[in-house]
């Protein structure tokens, strides 16, 4: 099983979680983080983990961004 864990990160605490996470998983995992790699291809994934921190009431842009643009993707996959 391939897993991926998209993220977006503003002070690192994201990205601590997302590796940390990884470690803890079976399987081929795969970290991306979105404000460095805003276009990701995620077909070849059976699971998908998105992650961000909440500033203000609202999730971060990029992965707002990532889940609208891909929702018709993330319908066929094992999303967390």
């Amino acid at each position: 099983m391939k897993t991926l864990i998209v993220y977006a990160t503003k002070h690192g605490c994201t990205e601590k979680c997302a590796e940390e996470l990884s470690g803890l998983l079976e399987g081929e995992v795969n970290l991306c983080n979105l404000k460095k790699e805003p276009f990701v291809d995620i077909s070849q994934y059976d699971v998908v983990i998105i992650g961000g921190s909440i500033y203000a009431g609202r999730i971060q842009n990029e992965v707002r961004n990532f889940c609208e643009d891909k929702m018709n993707f993330l319908d066929n996959k094992r999303i967390g």
